[in-house]
């Protein structure tokens, strides 16, 4: 007959130990750390370039007494090759064009104000219509990209006029046609400035228009005379640059030219 197995001090003692070696082991399991989770992705950069942006006419826009801004430039905007995604941009600026400037056309203009740029993309945009004064421009976009500043420094010339003035002389003009508002009569009157080489790359500030009278019609060569100060404003307003920024004098006459004959002394700005 079988005696039953008595607890032992050695027994029990194996058992705890098991127990205890057991514990220590899911302590041990649960203190690991698991796999830590992927470092967010750096924000992508932008850059502008340059960082002081000049006007490329300064000559030409830097005049202090202009009424249209005038200056003309471009920046690029790039995107660093290391960043991972896109960026949606926009451009603005803290330059006004009413600081200085009684006239304008529109603003500035840009020829691109937002768009998507691309890592390793280069983006040029072409300014026209800048004030010359000094301001900046401003780019910001998505995916928590930084915003980039640039620059612009132009800095006024005063205007003067030169002392003598130019004289042009428009002979077998259709006078009669300008007062009825003829559109050839117009038309060849305006080519035959615009073809003028005194005016080329150069600006008006003062305009004197004569028209002839052979009959002592005073009244009818003012009229002309009139008619012709209304042109070269025209002309000034829709781009002809030599009289964007011409003050008209009175309208006068001479009657040592023929009716067909309109003058046009003009006073530049100094260059």
């Amino acid at each position: 007959m079988l005696r039953p197995v008595q607890n032992s001090p050695v027994l029990l003692a194996g058992w705890l130990f098991a127990d205890l070696f057991l514990g220590l082991m899911v302590i041990f399991l649960a203190a690991i750390p698991g796999v830590p989770p992927p470092l967010p992705a750096a924000p992508p950069r932008l850059i502008v370039s340059p960082l002081t942006a000049r006007p490329s006419n300064e000559q030409e826009c830097s005049a202090g007494n202009v009424n249209t801004p005038r200056c003309v430039g471009q920046l690029m905007l790039s995107e660093t090759s290391a960043s991972k995604v896109p960026v949606k941009w926009s451009l603005g600026s803290d330059i006004s064009d009413t600081i200085h400037y009684s006239y304008t056309v529109g603003g500035i203009k840009y020829t691109q104000t937002d768009g998507t740029i691309h890592p390793g993309e280069t983006i040029t945009i072409h300014l026209s219509a800048v004030p010359c004064q000094n301001g900046s421009f401003m780019f910001t976009g998505t995916a928590n990209a930084a915003p980039v500043t640039a620059f612009w420094k132009c800095t006024a010339r005063p205007d003067r006029l030169e002392t003598s003035y130019k004289p042009m002389r428009f002979a077998n003009e259709d006078t009669q046609g300008l007062l009825d508002g003829n559109q050839d009569a117009i038309n060849k009157l305006k080519h035959d400035i615009e073809a003028r080489p005194e005016l080329r790359g150069r600006r008006v500030g003062l305009v004197i228009v004569e028209a002839g009278t052979d009959d002592n019609n005073v009244g009818r060569a003012q009229n002309v005379a009139n008619k012709v100060y209304a042109l070269l404003g025209d002309m000034g307003r829709k781009g002809f640059a030599p009289f964007a920024d011409a003050v008209p004098y009175q309208p006068l006459f001479n009657t040592a030219e023929t009716n067909d004959v309109v003058l046009i002394d003009v006073y530049l700005f100094k260059i």
